[in-house]
């Protein structure tokens, strides 16, 4: 049984253990496979999840960008799984996300400054993804600025 205080040491220290996740290397020599990479994990619910990290590099800086989303293997990227196991699913991705800009790195690309991510929304006033995910980056990642665009549309992280 999960208690109150085990959610909320999980919550304000971000200790949830990832999943065990699958670097998924794409088949094909188009431009977009070599923009993207893709990872799978496999839930305690037995969810699979997609994690895709694409990789911008503009023609004006010396840095990368990556632009992070995640869903549940046939699913969308708004389905809500209600399986509380978000705590660990972001850790997963977190870890994913650093793992990629390793691999970025040995593959020779600039460095990564930015990480940006869409919050899928129920309604247009719905920002309950927004704000968790924001809590959680900022609390893995201390130095790191998370701000808003477009009314909250898409989130940028500048390391």
């Amino acid at each position: 049984m999960i208690k109150l205080k085990d959610i909320l040491s999980e919550v304000g220290e971000g200790t949830a253990t990832p999943y065990k996740f699958k670097y998924m290397p794409l088949k094909g020599d188009s431009v977009r496979n070599k923009l993207r990479h893709a990872y799978r994990f496999i839930t305690d619910s037995r969810l699979q999840y997609e994690v895709n990290v694409f990789k911008i590099i503009p023609r004006y800086t010396e840095n990368t960008t990556l632009t992070v989303m995640f869903s549940v293997v046939g699913g969308s990227y708004s389905d809500v799984t209600n399986k509380g196991e978000q705590y660990k699913i972001m850790a997963t991705v977190i870890e994913i996300i650093k793992a990629d800009i390793e691999l970025l790195a040995k593959e020779g690309n600039p460095p990564v400054k930015m990480i940006e991510f869409t919050p899928e929304k129920a309604d247009a006033t719905d920002n309950r993804r927004a704000k968790f995910y924001k809590a959680y980056i900022q609390k893995q990642l201390p130095n790191a600025h998370v701000d808003s665009y477009n009314s909250g549309e898409y989130y940028r992280i500048t390391l």
